[in-house]
């Protein structure tokens, strides 16, 4: 075996096992770990379910001309859904109302909420008028059965357009705040 020694002979010539420093190493390895899950709970909060980014919400007047451009945009009367048309406008007209007068329009009757909007001064007159007409002819069409001609819902598209802006809020004029 000349050139091999036996283990007994090798092992003689090794020392105690050496301890290497290394726990700095180990501090930085806990802090990357630290920051790591710190970025992935921050990343989880900001796209969680549920978790939406909140714009500032319309003024009442601007969000039903959305809607009513909405609503138009989707041609419902020529598609023969003159039923759907007429119950989309109509809570797009009580939902205006509700935000922006404050009186509980979805939850009222079509008589209760006209008796409502009676009493409120910036709806009476010809707005009253103008909503009380509109509102019947959707009872119509969502009780009745009533099927008015796609003329018919283009009407009550360009009255409750003119009625949101106859009375949205009047902005005032620029400097008008100023004294003279």
């Amino acid at each position: 075996v000349g050139d091999r020694l036996p283990l007994t002979e090798l092992a003689q010539g090794l020392r105690d096992p050496v301890e290497i420093a290394n726990r700095r190493l180990w501090w930085w390895i806990l802090a990357g770990a630290g920051a790591a899950a710190s970025l992935a709970l921050a990343w989880w909060m900001m796209n969680r379910p549920g978790h939406v980014e909140t714009e500032p919400p319309l003024p009442p007047d601007q969000w039903a001309l959305r809607e009513i451009e909405r609503l138009e945009a989707e041609r419902l009367p020529e598609r023969g859904e003159v039923d759907g048309f007429f119950v989309r406008l109509s809570d797009v007209v009580r939902t205006y109302i509700e935000r922006r007068f404050g009186i509980a329009a979805p939850e009222q009757t079509t008589q209760e909420f006209l008796r409502a909007a009676g009493r409120n001064p910036e709806l009476s007159g010809g707005h009253e008028r103008t909503l009380a007409q509109f509102l019947r002819t959707a009872d119509m069409v969502k009780f009745a059965a009533q099927r008015p001609a796609g003329t018919e819902c283009g009407r009550a598209l360009d009255a409750m357009r003119g009625f949101v802006r106859a009375t949205a809020p009047v902005e005032p004029a620029p400097g008008a705040d100023a004294a003279p």
